[in-house]
């Protein structure tokens, strides 16, 4: 049963952080964007707490979470744009490398369901 609890935070987790960086590539408010990076370092502590990593866990919210999204967030808020709803254009090899991304996911996924542990 514990077993059953882990796998389903672990989907949960995994869900979290790879919308939440999904999110930090696609969005064009640069601020939004580093907000969702912020939630993608939680996310991938998390996953060090399913590991028994307590402290790299904790370093990873107080380094990369705390102090690097943080001052990323001022450098941002700093900067002088006038218009910051278009700060983080979305140009067109996007819709390049969107494909070549979720085919080699898709790759990535068959290999390891192949692979024998």
């Amino acid at each position: 049963m514990e077993n059953l609890y882990s796998l389903m935070a672990f989907i949960l987790l995994s869900a979290i952080v790879l919308g939440s960086a999904l999110l930090v590539v696609t969005l064009n408010n640069l601020v939004h964007s580093v907000l969702w990076l912020i939630v993608t370092f939680i996310g991938i502590a998390g996953v060090f707490l399913l590991l028994n990593a307590d402290f790299v866990a904790a370093v990873q919210v107080l380094v990369y979470a705390g102090a690097v999204c943080i001052m990323v967030a001022f450098g941002v808020m700093l900067i002088q744009r006038t218009n910051m709803e278009e700060s983080n254009p979305v140009n067109g090899r996007f819709k390049i490398a969107a494909p070549i991304v979720g085919a080699l996911f898709i790759l990535i996924g068959v290999f390891a369901a192949k692979a024998k542990c």
